[in-house]
């Protein structure tokens, strides 16, 4: 067989003409994988913009195409990616994850405004004798033709997502694009895996990815990327590499009107998950903050804004840029009865409920959450010892939401000291709904009961 593989080979250095090419005949005889590796290093060499990157690609590849490339060129360009196909061809598209869809359509729905000329998809196919049907098929025909893209070797922010370009749904990102260029403000295609695929490779870089999922009802899509891939990146090489620079913005919670896609809470899911951070803001000045501290914090940061405060939430906040500390509860409500802890838009509802509270002579003390991994048990613990007392409210279904494990941890450590049942006033255990949305909140009235019942247990 190897005699005659030779023999098919040789056929390729005799041209129709019957003449020998000598473009291919000169030099020393190498194999297939030896070939593709010479152009690789080749490639590299001559363009100090263009990059290597795949499963297993930084060691070699698992055929050794790319044996070298790493130690030559550096990890910076050379690099493995998490086992995501989506998430590499996003990655490379620099938008978006899907061949068909994105990269050969990107030039052409721009009107050339934009294009992925740069990018090239290797795909090792075809029978090897033991492949079977997930290791043998034959996917040419699909992909014709392969745009390229072109990727700058520059350490910078960059913000991206769907509609990002021009404002986004919220108006979060209005003139962005017109300060920074469409190279660094960029609009992506409807794909979350793909978005933060691209946020994780480009994050690993060095660069500070900010991602924009439009509603945080549709994170669940990139829920592998996140868990699996960014809050594992740094554990799983041993501190060698990090996704550090990653932050993903994603509006959630209720607006009024939003129905079950676009009014959930999902932030308990990714409370589970060592390796992340989550961050949930309450106000505008805080949101300013929180977030330039999560862009600049060493580790990946899911960034859930309460959309119900866009246009509600009105306060003075300064112009200059400041970061306030992750991983701190504040204090609004000082108090002696009862301990309140919540987060996000739900803290102005318990604020009201505390003020109808006074009117009854029961002092709450309310404390912001705003990160809720790792969170800040010293500050609760603190306030239960002092009153004896704890309700935890959020907008997220009772069942498994992040009260649950508030309650739990203050139990452990202030068992002694609670004078009364932890009580959680939350979302229902059901979808969320459009028309009862009401029944379904966490309202002021139903807070205070809870504060009512508590204090006199």
């Amino acid at each position: 067989m190897a005699r005659n593989l030779r023999r098919v080979c040789g056929l390729s250095l005799i041209s129709r003409n019957g003449k020998r090419d000598l473009s291919t005949s000169e030099g020393k005889p190498i194999n297939l994988f030896s070939a593709i590796n010479q152009a690789l290093h080749i490639a590299l060499d001559s363009d100090p913009r263009a990059y290597v990157f795949g499963e297993d690609v930084g060691f070699g590849g698992v055929f050794r195409c790319t044996t070298g490339l790493a130690d030559r060129f550096g990890k910076q360009r050379v690099f493995n990616t998490p086992l995501c196909e989506q998430g590499i061809v996003g990655f490379g598209i620099g938008l978006a994850a899907m061949i068909v869809n994105e990269a050969a359509k990107f030039r052409y729905r721009s009107g050339n405004q934009f294009n992925c000329g740069g990018l090239t998809i290797r795909a090792p196919y075809g029978a090897v004798g033991h492949g079977e049907h997930y290791h043998s098929q034959s996917p040419e025909a699909f992909f014709c033709h392969v745009p390229r893209i072109k990727l700058y070797n520059v350490l910078f922010a960059y913000v991206f997502g769907e509609d990002v370009g021009f404002g986004g749904v919220f108006r979060c990102t209005t003139g962005l694009a017109d300060r920074f260029g469409k190279q660094r403000v960029f609009n992506t295609p409807l794909c979350e895996q793909g978005i933060v695929g691209f946020g994780i490779g480009l994050a690993a870089m060095g660069n500070r990815a900010i991602a924009e999922i439009q509603f945080a009802d549709y994170i669940y899509p990139a829920f592998d990327q996140i868990v699996n891939e960014a809050a594992k990146f740094r554990y799983r090489s041993g501190n060698q590499f990090n996704c550090g620079g990653l932050t993903i913005r994603a509006p959630y919670g209720a607006v009024g009107h939003g129905g079950h896609y676009h009014s959930q809470s999902p932030e308990a899911f990714f409370c589970h998950v060592p390796g992340i951070k989550v961050v949930i803001p309450r106000s505008p000045r805080q949101a300013k903050g929180l977030l330039l501290s999560s862009i600049r914090d060493p580790n990946p940061v899911v960034f859930f804004e309460p959309k119900w405060l866009y246009r509600l939430a009105v306060e003075e906040v300064p112009e200059h840029d400041y970061m306030l500390p992750l991983s701190e509860a504040e204090v609004i409500r000082e108090g002696s009865d009862i301990t309140l802890v919540g987060w996000g838009a739900q803290l102005s509802v318990m604020e009201e409920a505390c003020v109808e509270a006074e009117k009854e002579g029961i002092s709450c003390e309310l404390i912001d959450l705003s990160t809720l991994i790792p969170w800040d048990k010293e500050t609760v613990e603190a306030s239960v010892s002092k009153t004896g007392r704890l309700l935890i409210s959020h907008e997220a279904p009772v069942t498994g939401g992040f009260g649950a494990e508030i309650s739990a941890s203050i139990v452990e450590r202030c068992f002694l000291r609670l004078e009364a049942p932890v009580a959680r006033i939350c979302g229902l255990d059901t979808p969320f709904p459009l028309v009862f949305e009401p029944f379904y909140m966490p309202t002021k009235n139903k807070i205070l009961d809870a504060i009512k019942s508590t204090v006199n247990y």
